[in-house]
């Protein structure tokens, strides 16, 4: 019993000592250092609009560009001045009804933020990544816990749109 007991104590320690490979510091591809994230472009059809807010693409532009400050694995710069862009275009905002209470009354929605994105390498001109549709998305309840409204989840959308972006670009997996 102490041998076993001694056995499992020394293997944590070495699991603990060791750690198990990974790290918080990521890499860019193309040992890119500086990006640049011009305003997104709204090329969302006017057909297309059926609910959306005013300045979203400004709003998804600023989350992303904050969250590579957060991130801190490449420093926004200038185009001119950049190693790479990234070049966003929104192209959809959609919030669908998934929920009904008993009377048959919307009380859940998804809401939807779809852009076309495209990581460039300015030295060589070359497209490192691009993501047609890449999304940010939340599922919210209208009534009850966890009510928010429709700015809040497209507040959430965004966010998780900027953090999946950054993974995206760093994450090496």
């Amino acid at each position: 019993m102490n041998y076993l007991f001694r056995s499992v104590v020394w293997v944590l320690f070495v699991t603990v000592l060791g750690g198990c490979g990974y790290t918080q510091k990521t890499k860019m591809p193309n040992d890119i250092k500086t990006l640049a994230v011009p305003t997104f472009k709204n090329v969302i059809q006017a057909k297309q609009i059926f609910s959306y807010q005013s300045g979203l693409e400004v709003r998804l532009t600023n989350a992303v560009r904050d969250r590579i400050l957060f991130d801190g694995n490449v420093k926004l710069a200038e185009p001119s001045e950049s190693d790479a862009v990234l070049i966003g275009n929104l192209t959809q905002y959609i919030q669908e009804p998934i929920g009904y209470d008993q009377l048959e009354q919307v009380d859940r929605y998804r809401l939807t933020i779809g852009t076309d994105l495209t990581l460039k390498d300015l030295r060589t001109n070359k497209v490192i990544w691009h993501e047609p549709y890449f999304t940010g998305e939340v599922i919210y309840v209208l009534r009850g816990n966890g009510a928010i409204t429709e700015q809040q989840a497209a507040d959430a959308a965004i966010r998780k749109f900027a953090r999946d972006v950054i993974d995206r670009m760093v994450e090496d997996w």
